[in-house]
């Protein structure tokens, strides 16, 4: 196994200038990344020409081979009040904006609705709705708390199969699915129930994250792969070969302290060939 093999990276902070991306997560020994392309505000973001065709230039420059960003976690595309039209504009503006700058995806959190069955269609109705150019757009599953969706596998189904997947895929956060209540160190199981209800070439990015919770917990605290309840176990899905064209991005919350003991943990005695 070599990391070469991989698309890897975490989600990087955009403080010193979103086309400074690539190059500092080169420097982590990545060749993927997630950044927030907009502050986590509903305020309006607007990149010059200088910096879009600073960062396209960087993505080359540094071999970037994988590039994602996380929209922002006020969206509720199934709120029945007027923050659902908000977070449709709201979509619309980040796509707009990663398409400018040749990102591929975009991960969404839907949002909640106490009835999930009339939320997932309004989402669905929703997502319909926008255009997303070159960008891709990847539901990601919830812990399961109060009642954000999609968090089972089945849930995840739905949404997807009534959308283009041209156009729109998954986003599997692994604590999320943990926290849910699927158990990733009785991974063959985990497997089988996805295989009853989705494709696993539907998952174009994994977040790869432990998780400070336990099983079932519903709550979605991170932590450094390995150094959770989860443990070992998330080796599994990373060497997972249905899942080698995913993107996998870690979200440690100090990620830039972490990540070469991340990297160490992944790899194990192949870290030799940590370099892309």
């Amino acid at each position: 196994m070599k990391i070469s093999s991989y698309k890897l990276g975490a989600h990087i902070s955009i403080a010193s200038g979103i086309e400074n991306v690539p190059e500092i997560s080169s420097s982590m020994g990545f060749n993927a990344f997630q950044v927030f392309v907009k502050s986590r505000s509903w305020r309006k973001k607007n990149y010059n020409d200088d910096e879009i065709e600073r960062f396209k230039e960087n993505i080359k420059r540094f071999n970037i081979k994988g590039t994602a960003a996380h929209a922002i976690y006020l969206i509720n595309l199934a709120s029945e009040n007027n923050i659902r039209e908000r977070s449709i504009y709201d979509i619309n503006e980040e796509i707009n904006l990663c398409n400018d700058l040749n990102i591929d995806y975009i991960v969404v959190h839907p949002g909640s609705n106490p009835d999930k069955n009339k939320g997932i269609k309004m989402v669905i109705d929703a997502l319909q709705s926008i255009e997303t150019g070159k960008t891709m757009v990847l539901i990601e599953n919830s812990s399961g708390k109060g009642n954000t969706f999609p968090s089972s596998i089945e849930e995840m189904s739905l949404l997807l199969d009534d959308l283009d997947k041209d156009h729109f895929g998954l986003c599997l956060d692994t604590c999320h699915a943990y926290a849910y209540g699927y158990d990733l160190c009785n991974y063959d199981s985990f497997k089988d129930n996805i295989k009853k209800h989705l494709n696993f070439n539907d998952f174009k990015l994994i977040h790869l994250n432990d998780s400070k919770s336990d099983l079932g917990s519903k709550k979605d605290l991170h932590e450094n792969p390995g150094s959770g309840t989860i443990g070992r176990c998330i080796r599994y899905i990373f060497y997972d070969s249905d899942f080698r064209d995913s993107i996998y991005i870690m979200e440690s919350p100090d990620i830039e302290m972490s990540y070469d003991k991340n990297i160490n943990f992944l790899l194990g005695d192949n870290i030799e060939n940590r370099k892309f």
